[in-house]
């Protein structure tokens, strides 16, 4: 179960530090930042409506432990008031909380040193630290000296990523309890403010999600500030609902994998910032629930299309993309896309997403048909993925093959040969599109997975 993080203190506004009000915030990583306030910073009808607009841009906070915090944007959610009482009860969602210090305005720069942890990177990296050495008998211990196991990698000239991997032991009268985790430590030259700092979390978070093949959240985010390291600052980077991912052997890669590129690819990551939207998009088309339907095949297809025409060449035929990009990636063993495949796709790309009538199109593919061509087709998107980010076809053929997902698995044995020599482009209508389509699909297959 989720831990549930309140604290209880006092509250004000910054214009108005006199009038101090008792309440509770309350946090954690799988429901809503909320501070229920005993009474109210301003004086009238706290009945809320539909067209409520109060809200607070900066709150400040002292809690029962002496630290200072501040509350970003905030705004009423929930009020109850008797006729009998002098005073409402009411519940903000606070998206954004400053734990250990009080901030004037977002532009303040104050932050030099981030600490993330995160359950999915203590797998990703993960050194020997606890070894094990046999005698007579078995002994396990913990290495002493973790600093030497900490990689340090620049991003840019003002900031420095450190994975830091360390060893927490827990003892008590009758056993011994050896803890091993990895940590990511953010460390800046000239200071940064809260949204710069945010940033460059939620990229790395978005790195970690493409390399686990998981939507990872951090578990905790604490800075340096004042002589202290336990401040904390308490944001929800994505409202999906979180499970840690700890199954190493099905991430598409770790660290091991990639360890000669790693730097390189890191720094790359967060070089060109126009791309960070799309990149997301690319990556949440990878992501899947528990059930398929035909507008998971559409995502699929759009990604592609849209990578194809933003990265290598606008204006080209979603047939054409397919057939070049197929010959681009034709020595990848896990991809098995063969000419005979690149027609259906166009043709239920058109019929799902414009909904043409069926006589219109040819080799329109439905139920468990569709579900094993999209499975073909996100092979294609991850290779263009990591393309993208900066590995090679060799380097690409390496991290499928020491990888376990099912996502990379051959379905088509034997494989069929591959020769693309005389494909022509289809010779039909086709309506060709980038965006996203709000239509209502006729068939909506739901399919175990």
């Amino acid at each position: 179960m989720e831990t549930i993080n309140e604290f209880k203190g006092l509250w004000w506004l910054p214009t108005n530090s006199e009038k101090k009000i008792a309440g509770e915030l309350r946090y954690s990583r799988t429901e809503d930042t909320t501070l229920e306030l005993i009474g109210e910073f301003q004086e009238g009808d706290w009945l809320l409506d539909i067209n409520d607009q109060r809200r607070y841009d900066i709150i400040h906070g002292a809690l029962s432990d002496g630290k200072d915090v501040t509350i970003i944007t905030s705004f009423p959610i929930d009020a109850s008031y008797s006729t009998s009482c002098s005073f409402p009860i009411v519940k903000y969602l606070t998206p954004l909380v400053i734990n250990g210090k009080h901030l004037q305005n977002l532009d303040e720069r104050f932050l030099r040193r981030i600490t993330i942890s995160y359950d999915e990177l203590s797998i990703w990296y993960r050194p020997d630290l606890i070894k094990q050495v046999v005698f007579s008998r078995k002994v396990i211990f913990a290495e002493r000296n973790t600093e030497r196991y900490e990689l340090r990698f620049e991003i840019d000239p003002n900031t420095t990523f450190i994975l830091s991997p360390k060893v927490d032991i827990k003892s008590d009268a009758t056993s011994h309890k050896l803890i091993q985790y990895t940590n990511l430590i953010i460390e800046f030259i000239q200071p940064v403010d809260l949204q710069e700092a945010i940033r460059i979390i939620g990229g790395f978070n978005q790195f970690l999600s493409f390399a686990t093949f998981s939507s990872v959240q951090c578990k905790e985010i604490c800075f340096d500030y004042d002589g202290r390291a336990d401040n904390h600052i308490y944001y929800h980077f994505s409202k999906e609902e979180y499970k840690p991912f700890l199954e190493h052997f099905r991430y598409l890669f770790t660290y091991d994998t990639i360890k000669d590129k790693f730097p390189t690819i890191i720094k790359k990551w967060y070089e060109d910032e126009d791309i960070i939207p799309i990149r997301s998009h690319l990556i949440q088309s990878l992501n899947r629930g528990g059930k398929f339907s035909s507008a998971d095949f559409l995502v699929v297809v759009q990604a592609i299309d849209g990578y194809y025409k933003r990265f290598k060449k606008d204006g080209t035929k979603l047939y054409k993309i397919l057939v070049e990009l197929v010959k681009e990636f034709s020595d990848i063993s896990c991809l098995e896309l063969v000419k005979a495949d690149f027609s259906r796709i166009v043709s239920s790309r058109d019929y799902y997403s414009h909904l043409l009538p069926v006589r219109k199109k040819k080799s329109i593919l439905s139920w468990h048909e569709l579900h094993a061509l999209d499975f073909q087709l996100r092979k294609l998107l991850i290779c263009c993925l990591l393309q993208f980010i900066g590995f090679d076809n060799t380097e690409i053929n390496t991290i499928c093959s020491k990888s376990c997902n099912e996502a990379l698995d051959l379905k088509r044995k034997p494989k069929s040969p591959r020769d693309d020599s005389d494909v022509q482009e289809i010779k039909c209508d086709v309506i060709d599109t980038t965006y996203e389509h709000s239509a209502e699909y006729d068939i909506n297959v739901d399919i175990e997975t």
